[in-house]
């Protein structure tokens, strides 16, 4: 806050007053951070502070940060001035209320931080007399999350997420290719989307700090909107589930019914859809692209076959099952192509309408990425998988 409020007033004196500091503490405040940056964010004169190139940077994050803070605004129930919200807000507090709307636990979350209880303690309770509500209620596991708390929370993830961006942004410019990516991949991008992506970004960035997360994708959908991912690789959703997320497709992904090698059904030359009631099922999790074309290809006959499919999203769940059972997957092809290329598994000659997926990658809707992060996006279009469907 105070670096965004010195960028506007290019004043150390008149940033001092609204940000009711004396100049003394802005002057040291300032000089603190830019020793823990090591970079000149401004420079000084008889008439008062300019910006220079790396503070234009890392100033235009943090106002993006103060941004994600003024939300903090629509939730001040009590008598603090509310204009000044965002100012008044401190790191302690901003962290301790992240720390445990995660935990749900004030142990917990202490443990996890290295902070001691009373800190934390103490950070949540000026938070909620600034706001003037309570943020947290007491459970049987410890405390429970208002709503309120954790809207807030995410507000101050992204904040949070806004400067170390800044602060990649800051190393970039001077010369040192690296900064954070963090990445949540579906299952399709497993294979060798994301594999590749990777190994061509480290030619580049060989000091980046890439992480990646696997999971379910709400789960992976709630750390996007929280600001601890950056962006979701896999099967698009149609209709995207949230307005705060934007899709980018970059091809079509085919489906095919997978089975084990030395399968029954792989001695016929051609397969009708009604031909498959008889098949068992590992049907594709629920709530997924592909579950959604299971049930409009497969769901009636299956259901009319009173056979049971196994639900199951595991890729070794579902190469043991295919390994020992005469089982059936509807899956994408590019998903099982080592299996296919080693001869483990094979796909039944059957066509399936209308059963190709969009793959791309989900971003936040005001998502500004850092070089690091444009130049991923800019080489995911150039590693489609190569095309591994048999011909029918």
């Amino acid at each position: 806050m105070m670096l965004a409020e010195l960028s506007r007033c290019q004043s150390i004196t008149e940033a001092s007053e609204r940000l009711f500091l004396s100049k003394a503490a802005v002057t040291s405040a300032l000089k603190e951070v830019e020793t823990r940056l090591s970079c000149t964010l401004f420079t000084r004169s008889n008439r008062g502070i300019n910006l220079t190139a790396q503070g234009e940077i890392f100033s235009a994050r943090c106002r993006r940060a103060e941004n994600q803070l003024r939300g903090f605004q629509r939730f001040a129930l009590g008598n603090s001035r509310t204009r000044l919200l965002p100012r008044r807000l401190s790191d302690s507090q901003l962290r301790a209320l992240i720390e445990v709307t995660r935990y749900q636990n004030y142990s917990l979350a202490a443990h996890h931080t290295g902070l001691a209880q009373p800190t934390l303690h103490r950070s949540i309770r000026e938070l909620e007399d600034l706001l003037g509500q309570a943020l947290f209620r007491r459970s049987g596991r410890g405390v429970e999350a208002t709503a309120v708390a954790r809207k807030l929370s995410r507000l101050a993830n992204l904040a949070y997420a806004e400067i170390q961006q800044g602060i990649d942004e800051l190393q970039f410019d001077s010369g040192i290719k690296t900064g954070q990516l963090r990445i949540g991949c579906l299952p399709m991008a497993r294979t060798d989307l994301l594999p590749e992506s990777i190994s061509n970004i480290l030619n580049d960035f060989p000091s980046a700090r890439i992480s990646v997360v696997d999971g379910p994708y709400d789960e992976q959908l709630g750390l996007l909107l929280q600001g601890e991912l950056d962006l979701i690789i896999g099967a698009l959703r149609e209709p995207a589930p949230t307005p705060e997320i934007k899709q980018q497709a970059l091809f079509s992904d085919s489906l095919g019914v997978v089975v084990r090698a030395g399968h029954p059904y792989l001695m016929k030359k051609k397969l009708r859809l009604d031909q498959l009631a008889q098949l068992d099922w590992i049907a594709p999790r629920s709530g997924t692209p592909t579950r959604d074309i299971f049930e409009q290809l497969l769901g009636s006959t299956v259901a009319n076959s009173g056979r049971q499919p196994i639900e199951c999203s595991s890729m070794v769940a579902i190469r043991g099952l295919l390994a020992r059972t005469d089982r059936a997957v509807l899956i994408s092809i590019r998903q099982m192509r080592p299996e296919l290329e080693t001869g483990q598994v094979a796909v039944l000659p059957i066509r399936l309408p209308q059963s190709d997926r969009m793959i791309g990658y989900s971003t936040r809707q005001n998502w500004q990425p850092t070089p690091l992060q444009q130049h991923f996006l800019a080489i995911l279009p150039c590693q489609e998988p190569a095309c591994v469907i048999p011909k029918l």
